[in-house]
């Protein structure tokens, strides 16, 4: 199961998915969202720190 798809209802993953973000940053990794269902949740991981996502709301 992916953390994204309870974003942003559920608080382990509001907890858990800007630490993993946190941590890529740090080691200075690309962060690329795979899962993205929806515009909250894009809206959300983009305030996380995480521009780039693919998953069904980014197919046209």
């Amino acid at each position: 199961m992916s953390p994204l798809l309870d974003l942003p209802s559920s608080k382990p993953s509001i907890n858990w998915v800007p630490n993993v973000i946190n941590l890529a940053k740090i080691f200075d990794f690309a962060i690329v969202a795979e899962g993205i269902e929806d515009d909250v949740q894009a809206a959300t991981l983009a305030k996380m720190g995480c521009h780039v996502g693919q998953g069904y709301f980014t197919q046209d």
